[in-house]
């Protein structure tokens, strides 16, 4: 048509769990994307402009996407950033930084830090928490570290068969905002895209293995659930973000019914 892309193209290389290859056989549904450039920052001006307004009746803010910005680009850092003071000071309820993978691990921590005393929440997968501490150890005592470095009072982790927070809330409503994303996740592995069919897949399994909500100490307490697990979903893309959506949906459900 001779239009011009306005933004590169990225791949994603999707692997089905069970299908066979040359070196053998894929043992867990995953995916590559290749990213040939960076995205960089959609800044909207108007959006921004309606923050003091739009704040205060939102449940909650989410800020992502935080590895797209090209190397050297910290105006639009900034703005992000920015903004998201400005949502802190217009009252909204919880704000949620979504970490990401990044060439470098050490950026991980450097995002956490440029976001403490503005971010509330701090969520990612299990893989990107091994990566953030470079350890292996309990999920939940690395998790309360990243709540330190990041000087909020919730993390939030999500692995193929379990999710959990570390937080310092009520926690009927952290376990709610976790079963709710495990639903909505759960949905969309089943088909393949985002859906408002919820009903649990006949072949999802529930793990017995996975880490245990207990109190932490000092007022943190880790709450964790199974979640319904596909090993053969239509597609793993967007998994993580959906859950994220359906955590974040029922926090402001909730921040409704309470001013009610």
């Amino acid at each position: 048509s001779g239009t011009a892309a306005t933004k590169p193209r990225h791949y994603i290389l999707e692997f089905t769990a069970g299908t066979r290859w040359s070196a053998g056989v894929v043992a867990r549904s995953t995916r590559i994307i290749l990213r040939f450039a960076h995205d960089g920052v959609e800044r909207d001006e108007a959006f921004a402009k309606l923050t003091p307004r739009l704040a205060p009746m939102a449940g909650a803010g989410l800020v992502s996407g935080m590895n797209g910005l090209r190397p050297g680009d910290e105006r639009d850092g900034y703005w992000v950033i920015d903004l998201a003071r400005q949502w802190r000071k217009s009252g909204l309820p919880l704000i949620h930084l979504e970490l990401a993978e990044y060439p470098v691990d050490r950026q991980l921590a450097d995002v956490c830090k440029q976001f403490a005393g503005v971010a509330s929440s701090i969520g990612m997968s299990l893989s990107e928490l091994r990566a953030l501490t470079r350890s292996s150890a309990n999920p939940a005592e690395l998790a309360l570290g990243v709540a330190q470095l990041g000087s909020v009072d919730r993390v939030c982790i999500h692995a193929d068969t379990w999710s959990m927070s570390v937080h310092r809330h009520d926690r009927a409503v952290e376990v709610m905002m976790l079963l709710t994303g495990n639903l909505m996740a759960a949905s969309r592995a089943a088909h393949g895209v985002p859906s408002a069919e919820l009903d649990i897949h006949l072949l999802a399994t529930y793990a017995d293995d996975f880490p245990r909500s207990r109190d932490l100490g000092a007022g943190w307490r880790v709450d964790c659930v199974p979640s319904p697990y596909l090993y053969q979903p239509r597609s793993t893309i967007g998994l993580g973000d959906t859950f994220v959506a359906g955590t974040l949906l029922a926090h402001g459900l909730m921040v409704v019914e309470a001013s009610r």
